[in-house]
């Protein structure tokens, strides 16, 4: 029984970094460059994700993802930190001071880690918006004849 487990386990773990790996679908770092060299609409090849920030934007879409990963760690780690040191204040014991230390730290931490999340999550908005002002294809209306009659189509 512990084998069959522990092997669907494993299928589950590595069949998840297998799927969400850039290799897996033919996405190599060669061909990715290649693509962003030779396609001046890069949209259409792939949507965004980081890979396209980075390549687009450098280093500052990287500090923005840097400090949006920041605050996060922060906030659960401070979570983290307070829920073990809230519930043991009310003991009477040798490690008081410890469990105060560590809710006064986990408080700090998550109060710390908000603002850093915000700022870094509304620095990747704007890289997002400011990519689908630059490559996205804009609406198109047409009208064009059909077999009743005319016809109005919004391309987009």
């Amino acid at each position: 029984m512990k084998k069959i487990v522990l092997l669907v386990f494993a299928l589950l773990l590595f069949g998840q970094a297998y799927a969400q790996s850039p290799f897996a679908f033919g996405w190599g770092q060669e061909g990715e460059k290649a693509v962003a060299a030779s396609c001046s609409n890069m949209y259409d090849m792939r949507p965004f994700d980081n890979k396209v920030g980075i390549t687009v934007y450098g280093s500052d879409y990287r500090k923005a993802l840097d400090t949006k990963r920041w605050g996060q760690g922060l906030v659960f780690g401070g979570a983290l930190a307070l829920s073990a040191g809230c519930p043991l204040i009310e003991k009477n014991g040798i490690g008081q001071e410890i469990e105060i230390a560590n809710a006064v730290l986990g408080a700090a931490a998550i109060a710390a880690g908000i603002p850093m999340w915000i700022l870094g999550q509304k620095k990747l908005d704007k890289f997002i918006d400011d990519y689908s002002r630059r490559y996205a294809p804009a609406p198109r209306v047409s009208v064009g004849a059909t077999d009743s009659g005319l016809g109005l189509a919004l391309n987009f």
